[in-house]
């Protein structure tokens, strides 16, 4: 990323982040280190979502690259304030999927990609639905969601079968033995839940956090599928 920085004025490039006012000087060491964190915390992790993991650091240095590219004296630069928040949202969605692992993992022997196809079934009525539509709930891609679903049907948690209108589709249906995990593991999930963030939430920060949603979300997901399929 140093080389986009080139055409920077020097005390732009003196910082050591690419986002920011008085920063943009790319820092190899550090994106290095961000790597080895990302995959040290991956190591209990499903193969496929320690991928993710590792390249959603990939995601924030490209973010910053573009970020940096062409930028002149003119060009508009996050605020001091700006950068807090942003360094701060990207902590968040680095680390969380970690520590939501680490629990399910210890606790239930499931991935948080596995609960999370689970807990998606367990609240549809009756509890099934097409895997393209399950994939798009569950943020993974078909081949991950066909990949997990095997182990889950493995454990009798789920089954497979070809839709009967269109046969062309496949419907993920959880069992019994599924939804008696889902809610054997719920508690303890959301406990940990509860510990890393609510717990550390006055009720004005949350209605704040709320309100932040409401007005971000629609940029991030238009169609609102993440968002109110369990409402």
């Amino acid at each position: 990323m140093s080389s986009d920085l080139a055409g920077a004025p020097e005390g732009r490039r003196a910082g050591g982040h690419a986002l920011g006012e008085e920063t943009v000087r790319a820092d190899d060491s550090g994106r290095a280190a961000g790597l080895a964190r990302a995959e040290a915390e991956a190591v209990d992790m499903d193969v496929v979502a320690a991928v993710d993991v590792v390249e959603a650091v990939d995601v924030v240095e490209a973010v910053e690259a573009v970020e940096t590219v062409g930028a002149t004296d003119d060009g508009v630069w996050l605020t001091v304030q700006e950068r807090e928040a942003w360094l701060a949202l990207n902590a968040i969605m680095l680390r969380m999927p970690a520590l939501l692992e680490q629990q399910l993992q210890r606790d239930s022997d499931l991935s948080y990609f596995e609960y999370m196809v689970l807990a998606v079934l367990a609240e549809q009525e009756p509890p099934r639905l097409r895997m393209s539509q399950l994939s798009l709930l569950t943020s993974g891609s078909l081949s991950r969601l066909s990949h997990v679903a095997k182990r889950l049907e493995a454990k009798d948690y789920i089954t497979r079968e070809t839709d009967a209108i269109d046969r062309r589709s496949t419907n993920a249906i959880l069992t019994p033995a599924g939804l008696a995990k889902v809610r054997d593991c719920a508690p303890g999930h959301v406990a940990w839940v509860r510990h890393i963030f609510f717990d550390n939430l006055s009720g004005e920060q949350l209605e704040q956090f709320c309100a932040i949603g409401e007005a971000v979300l629609p940029r991030v997901d238009p169609g609102g599928e993440l968002t109110n399929h369990g409402r």
